[in-house]
């Protein structure tokens, strides 16, 4: 099977499972309530009655961290308490997505009974492959931001130009995102044999491990192409937005619920990636 028609295929079982992409997004958007509770109360308690609120609404351009890194200063400090937060939920609640969704797929019902059924009885599982995935891509990002701090403090002192430097980062960078798709390629595999075989996390990932190794150039590229789709999607999307003035609330309304549909959208992209590396195992 050629590479896009692993892509089209894939996509192609997630357009069949509407309503496991609506679970999703419901699940997501509950993260989504809680960003949006700590950052009103950021910005009641640090702002209360001042006119800097007045100038976060005027520059509102449908970006809240970039709303509240341009017009309040302590805004990154806010961004930052509060993606740990998220983080540490979405660890929670990402196993039950990728047993519900998972567990679908293998199923071929796009019900919430069996999303349901497959979160929950495969929850423990997907978390300890959810603690190796993060275990994995924690270690990378710590090693490679060392070595890039210490690569960037060599060259400003040793290197004429900043060339130098940018090429190496660039390289950190890419490589950094070709071991993550390896992580996340070997992560979808591993709890797909979890559900289809019902071995142990750890078997399911060391078999994963050697399978995917066999595939790697692969499913590189397979990741490769999807975030490629994706920025394309987000670029159009964002664009669309833009071209809104919000100088209403109806308008702002408008732009909120596209928002929504796009992200709804976005997570058919997500769940086709997952159903091309399995269909790529295959």
């Amino acid at each position: 099977m050629s590479l896009f028609s692993t892509i089209y295929n894939g996509l192609r079982l997630s357009l069949r499972f509407k309503f496991v992409a609506f679970f999703i997004l419901m699940l997501q958007s509950f993260l989504s309530l809680l960003v949006g509770l700590l950052a009103y109360y950021y910005v009641t308690d640090s702002i209360g009655s001042s006119t800097a609120i007045l100038k976060i609404l005027d520059g509102y351009d449908h970006d809240v961290f970039q709303d509240l890194l341009l017009y309040e200063g302590t805004g990154w400090t806010m961004i930052k308490s509060f993606m740990v937060a998220v983080s540490i939920i979405y660890l929670i609640i990402g196993p039950f997505i990728s047993g519900g969704l998972l567990y679908s797929f293998n199923e071929g019902h796009d019900k919430w009974s069996v999303f349901w059924h497959g979160g929950s009885v495969y929850y423990a599982s997907m978390l300890k492959i959810n603690l190796i995935q993060f275990f994995g891509v924690g270690i990378l990002l710590g090693f490679l931001s060392w070595l890039g701090a210490k690569i960037t403090n060599y060259g400003m002192e040793n290197f004429l130009s900043e060339v130098p430097i940018l090429i190496i980062l660039g390289g950190l960078i890419t490589l950094f995102v070709m071991i993550t798709i390896f992580i996340v390629s070997v992560s979808v595999t591993a709890k797909w044999v979890i559900i289809t075989q019902d071995h142990k996390a750890w078997k399911s990932f060391r078999s994963s491990l050697h399978s995917v190794s066999r595939k790697l150039p692969y499913f590189l590229i397979l990741g490769l192409s999807f975030i490629i789709l994706s920025l394309i999607y987000l670029f159009i999307t964002n664009f669309i937005i833009n071209f809104l003035q919000e100088s209403t609330l109806p308008l702002i309304l408008l732009a909120v619920l596209l928002q929504v549909c796009f992200i709804y959208g976005r997570g058919f992209i997500r769940n086709g990636y997952y159903a091309a590396i399995l269909k790529l195992k295959s």
